[in-house]
Formats: structure tokens, C-alpha cells, sequence
């Protein structure tokens, strides 16, 4: 299942990381959380610009998507997280802004988002 990660950076965009975690939590919430999908590193060229990754998923179910400023500063920054389908729809499945050194969004995809090809 094809998923698009959508970051805006702040100012510090080098100390944003981010992972996808099959079930309930985030590998920076549990050391044995099993992480499908996570960030590059990002350089001072990201700064106030948007970011945008497709991720292919294992499949249908429950994943954590979890974001860290790594520096431990409030971001100015957000996310959106979309599933993409075979026919081109955009599906946003989780979405959040401004936090403190970690946020987390757990989700489920259902069955009726088609695998992409």
C-alpha cells in the first residue's frame, strides 16, 4: 500500500526525523517497535520548504507514524500523511502541526485502498 509523507520544515529542518511502525507505536515511543519506513537526513536546504516521500507499506493495517525535532525545540513545522490509490485519489489519513520534541498518530489503512502499481 503506497502512502505519502508530507513534511513542512521550520527553520531547523536537520533535526526533524521521522518513522512508520507496524501497529500501534512509534520506534521512538518503544525500542522494539518494528519501523517499516523512516526519514533522510535533512539539510539546511529544507528549511521552510515542503517535503513530500511516497512509502510503500507492507500492507493493509495498523501503523504508527511518529515525528521528533531531535534539537528537543518546539517545531514550527507539520505533517500530512496521504494513502495513494491505483486511480490517482489522495486519501489524507493523518495530519498535525506544531509539537514538542515528539508526536505520534497512530492509523489503520482499510482494505479499500487499492496496492499502487
Amino acid at each position: 500500500v503506497w502512502i505519502e509523507v508530507i513534511i513542512n520544515f521550520d527553520a531547523n529542518p536537520f533535526d526533524t526525523l521521522w518513522d512508520i511502525s507496524i501497529g500501534g507505536y512509534s520506534s521512538y515511543d518503544v525500542d522494539d517497535a518494528v519501523s517499516v519506513a523512516d526519514s533522510p537526513i535533512y539539510s539546511m536546504e529544507a528549511a521552510f520548504n515542503t517535503f513530500m516521500q511516497p512509502v510503500c507499506l507492507p500492507g493493509k493495517g495498523r501503523y504508527t507514524f511518529g515525528i521528533m525535532k531531535s534539537g528537543g525545540f518546539q517545531g514550527s513545522g507539520g505533517y500530512i500523511l496521504v494513502a495513494l490509490s491505483d486511480g490517482g485519489d489522495r486519501t489524507v489519513i493523518a495530519q498535525g502541526g506544531v509539537f514538542d520534541w515528539t508526536d505520534s498518530v497512530t492509523f489503520d489503512l482499510p482494505s479499500y485502498v487499492p496496492p499502487r502499481a
